[in-house]
C-alpha cells in the first residue's frame, strides 16, 4: 500500500520514531536491525537517515557489540515489511 501511493519515505521516517520507542523500551537489538536497513534503504531521505543514523550512534554505545554487529547485519538485509513487524511485534512493558 505504503509503495502504490508513493509513501514509503514517509514510512521510513515513521519507522525511525518507533524504533526510537522501541529501544527506550528495552528493544534495542530490533531497534539498531530496523534503523540500519532505514540507512542503507534507498527511499530514505537526508533527513530521516540523519535521524536514524543518530540513533545507532546511540544504541552502538548502549549494546554490546556482538549483539549489535549481528542486529546491523540482519537491517542490511531485511525488507521494509520485515523490520515493521519487527517493531509492531514488541511488546512493551507495562507502564
Amino acid at each position: 500500500m505504503a509503495q502504490a501511493i508513493s509513501a514509503i519515505p514517509w514510512v521510513l521516517a515513521a519507522a525511525v520514531g518507533l524504533a526510537s520507542v522501541c529501544a527506550r523500551a528495552g528493544n534495542g537489538n530490533g531497534a539498531a536491525e530496523v534503523v540500519t536497513m532505514v540507512v542503507y534503504h534507498p527511499a530514505s531521505s537526508y533527513r530521516t537517515r540523519q535521524r536514524a543514523a543518530r540513533l545507532l550512534s546511540r544504541l552502538e554505545a548502549e549494546l554490546p557489540a556482538a549483539e549489535m554487529g549481528l542486529a546491523e547485519e540482519r537491517g542490511r538485509h531485511s525488507q521494509l515489511d520485515q523490520a515493521l513487524a519487527l517493531l509492531l511485534d514488541y511488546r512493551l512493558p507495562p507502564a
